[in-house]
């Protein structure tokens, strides 16, 4: 669903199926909203612009995600029990937060 703005209102949108217009004319690539149907000229879509703030939530996410999936890992487990100096709890934080920070990257287009 995107956000747009039709004679100052503003609406959440979806594609819709094809549909007449008031014209008669054969739409195709219309959106709708409820009731109502508009063409894709008559609307200014409003970007979605995701905070610094939304940015570091996400990338604690994905650190935290990162983090649980390496952790049931057979390997990860088994160095972690016997020890092993190439795996602690501090290789496990920066490999997860290594993981989020280039997910983050690739979602903002970096």
């Amino acid at each position: 669903m995107k956000k747009a703005i039709y004679k100052g209102v503003e609406y959440n949108v979806e594609p819709s199926e094809p549909f007449v217009d008031a014209a008669g004319n054969w739409i195709e690539d219309g959106y709708k909203s409820g009731i109502h149907r508009f063409l894709p000229e008559d609307l200014e879509f409003i970007r979605n612009e995701i905070t610094d703030s939304d940015w570091e939530q996400r990338r604690y996410e994905l650190a935290k995600a990162a983090m649980q999936s390496i952790s049931q890992l057979d390997e990860f487990k088994y160095r972690f029990a016997t020890k092993s100096e190439s795996v602690s709890y501090d290789w496990l934080c920066r490999e997860s937060i290594k993981i989020a920070d280039t997910m983050v990257k690739k979602l903002k287009g970096e």
